[in-house]
């Protein structure tokens, strides 16, 4: 989260990895738009493509764009707005967003983890694996930075910073692993499918993740680098690109999952019965 200004809203240090330059903030402002039109483009579609307006998958896609166009406009107000009064807004904002885009994000991956047949053990240890994160790193990121926006101690501001450093790599390594997990489990799928049309499906589906591991690559390359003003409004725009991915590998997947559900009946998953609903 963007930290480290004083009592009036300006940065404190000249020097500071998190003030942006005049050529930042050009490309920071494209970040912003750029996560606000994707975010209302998956809202648009989730609520046009969904016959039935229910079930765990739909919900996480709404709360999660919403959480996420929440945390894009605290990063609009934090950058872009002048005054006092903008620390508390883009406080307030920051981390509205962040706490309801976080999780829900981690039930759509959970849907859609869902829809591959990963197994029992896999399942289990992607729960532990973002009930950790939520726990551990993200309510821990949450305290600090409204310590460190709202005390301006300089302990507070020294720890929010080291932290938000340790926040972007643990949550990179997070998504990093679950795509590779989904990767892992359509390769298993790639050795069932004999259909050219399921084939292609499924390398499409890799490909996805494939991207998804580059671009939260990116997010740690511009830490590295000491552009975090940048690496900030990416995150923004990465978190709304992300669930257009999600969107769109649902979609993939839908035409492959519904015989399977058909022949699960009523048995079948929660996730089988959206893709139905789909």
């Amino acid at each position: 989260m963007p930290r480290t200004t004083d009592n009036d809203g300006n940065y404190a240090i000249s020097s500071d990895p998190w003030k942006p330059t005049q050529n930042d903030y050009v490309i920071m402002g494209s970040f912003i738009a750029m996560g606000l039109l994707s975010s209302l483009e998956v809202l648009v579609l989730t609520l046009s493509r969904f016959r039935q307006k229910r079930g765990l998958y739909f919900w996480s896609v709404v709360v999660a764009t919403l959480g996420g166009t929440v945390w894009i406009m605290g990063l609009l107000t934090f950058y872009f707005l002048i005054g006092r009064a903008k620390l508390w807004v883009s406080t307030l904002l920051l981390n509205v967003g962040y706490l309801t885009y976080t999780p829900t994000e981690f039930l759509v991956l959970y849907s859609r983890l869902s829809l591959v047949n990963p197994g029992q053990r896999i399942m289990i240890f992607f729960k532990l694996l973002c009930i950790g994160h939520v726990i551990f790193v993200m309510i821990p990121t949450a305290v600090f930075a409204t310590g460190a926006f709202t005390s301006f101690n300089p302990l507070w501001l020294r720890i929010d910073g080291v932290f938000a450093r340790i926040e972007v790599s643990i949550y990179a390594a997070v998504q990093i692993i679950i795509a590779l997990l989904y990767i892992s489990c359509v390769m298993r799928m790639l050795d069932k499918k004999t259909s050219v049309g399921a084939r292609r499906t499924l390398y499409h589906l890799i490909y996805a993740n494939v991207c998804i591991i580059l671009i939260h690559a990116g997010s740690i390359t511009m830490e590295c680098v000491g552009k975090v003003p940048l690496r900030v409004c990416w995150s923004g725009f990465q978190g709304a690109f992300q669930l257009k991915i999600e969107f769109w590998a649902l979609s993939q997947l839908t035409d492959m999952v519904r015989p399977r559900s058909r022949d699960f009946g009523e048995t079948g998953t929660g996730a089988m019965k959206e893709a139905e609903e789909y």
